[in-house]
């Protein structure tokens, strides 16, 4: 942030600052290690602030998230090894700032309510897996000794999970988009 003005600096303290430990948050709570969460969080400020201006950003939140979620993919591709689960943002609703837009936060509602829909399908251990895995953070082994099965059937499981989650999603989406073409039509 060698350039920041004091005007950047204000509208950084203002407008960011309030939403950091949110961010922070979501990114731990999804798999995020402290320290990069805290080198994520630094990046981005350093990007907001070597901004020549910031009167274009009317949603200072939803920015500062973005920014982050770049940075964080940034940081994926440069990983050699990226566990899958870290690339999923399930969690992500929980940062939501409703103030903003209501059409996405009633997308994102639908969407969750689509995937609670979808995982409660999902048979029980395939499900408790999943949930473990992904919402409550155990590791696969962790998660084998808990219930008694081996961590190739946590990963099985896990896989299977995703899929089933992938392609519901998929097939929902395509006919929505079938749906809103024939409305148009």
């Amino acid at each position: 942030m060698v350039g920041a003005t004091s005007t950047t600096i204000n509208w950084l303290a203002t407008h960011i600052l309030p939403h950091e430990a949110a961010v922070r948050r979501w990114l731990i709570a999804s798999g995020t290690a402290p320290d990069e969460a805290d080198d994520l969080i630094q990046d981005a400020y350093c990007r907001l602030g070597n901004l020549s201006s910031v009167d274009h950003i009317t949603a200072p939140r939803a920015y500062f998230i973005r920014i982050v979620q770049n940075l964080r993919r940034e940081s994926f591709r440069r990983q050699k090894v990226v566990r899958f689960d870290a690339l999923t943002e399930i969690h992500a609703s929980s940062i939501i700032d409703e103030r903003e837009d209501p059409e996405r936060i009633a997308d994102a509602h639908l969407q969750l309510a689509t995937v609670s829909a979808v995982l409660a399908a999902l048979p029980a251990r395939c499900r408790e897996i999943f949930r473990l895995r992904r919402m409550e953070g155990l590791s696969q082994k962790e998660i084998a000794r808990t219930m008694g099965v081996s961590e190739g059937v946590v990963e099985n499981d896990a896989a299977k999970a995703v899929r089933h989650l992938l392609s519901t999603l998929r097939a929902d989406g395509q006919a929505l988009a079938d749906e809103a073409d024939r409305r148009r039509a």
